[in-house]
């Protein structure tokens, strides 16, 4: 009798403990959300200007201050969502289906695009302090680039050889990869894109993309989520045009040979 007497005393002040605990919990948001570490990439590219590349498992994120657009594509279906901040619009494609709209006047003014070019590893290098797997186009892609050029199939500042660099040990997935590829429309290579450089046949020089900085972070799951109230529109170039201007270069790509 007397253990049961002191266990009932025990229940009300328990109570009240748990239920000051929970209430003081839900007011401080004490439950913590799950972080994960990631990387923050900020990148240049001569298309896209600068643009901020973030890497978790909860996903990526592309942050494009030119165009004023951010991609956004997270697991597990990895669909590709573009949208811009300042327009409150955004297009939805599958990943399969994803690329830039830069790329397309690259290859309808110079061609072709980086992603035709072939290329074969050339061993490791480390570019602002992160160990890259290193590319050069093939030996037999300048023969043939001359060839085009003299069937007027591509001009003078098109690709001769080119310099081609990635990074596998920032975490990210196959999805990531592709999309980075893809936005900066560059060969199919295990990694990151970090470098992208080469040289025309007229003999110029230029770089396409280049790595600025590249620092660890903490992210949550809200990092990589779409922003609510956004206008659903059906392709990339609506996020930021008009439709009329949409329709124009729609007309234009359509009037043209695209390699």
């Amino acid at each position: 009798m007397s253990i049961r007497i002191h266990i009932t005393g025990l229940i009300a002040p328990l109570s009240l403990w748990l239920l000051s605990y929970l209430h003081t919990s839900s007011a401080l948001g004490a439950v913590p959300k799950q972080r994960q570490p990631g990387y923050e990439i900020n990148q240049y590219s001569a298309e896209t200007d600068q643009a901020i590349v973030e890497i978790a498992p909860f996903g990526v994120k592309i942050d494009n201050h030119k165009g004023g657009s951010i991609v956004i594509a997270t697991p597990p279906k990895w669909d590709v969502i573009v949208y811009s901040p300042k327009t409150k619009r955004m297009c939805r494609v599958k990943l399969k289906n994803f690329t830039s709209e830069y790329r397309i006047f690259f290859t309808i003014f110079v061609g072709p695009a980086f992603s035709e070019i072939p290329i074969v590893p050339t061993g490791a290098s480390t570019i602002k302090n992160l160990k890259v797997n290193c590319y050069h186009s093939a030996p037999t892609f300048p023969l043939e680039q001359y060839k085009n050029l003299k069937a007027r199939l591509i001009r003078s500042f098109a690709p001769r050889e080119a310099d081609y660099c990635t990074c596998s040990t920032l975490n990210s997935t196959a999805q990531a990869e592709f999309i980075l590829q893809h936005l900066y429309g560059l060969p199919k290579a295990h990694g990151v894109p970090i470098h992208f450089s080469y040289v025309a046949l007229d003999k110029s020089k230029a770089v396409a993309l280049k790595t600025l900085n590249c620092q660890a972070k903490q992210y949550t799951a809200d990092d990589f989520k779409v922003p609510p109230g956004l206008k659903v529109v059906d392709s990339v170039m609506a996020i930021r045009a008009d439709a009329g201007s949409v329709k124009r270069a729609t007309d234009f790509i359509d009037s043209v040979k695209i390699r």
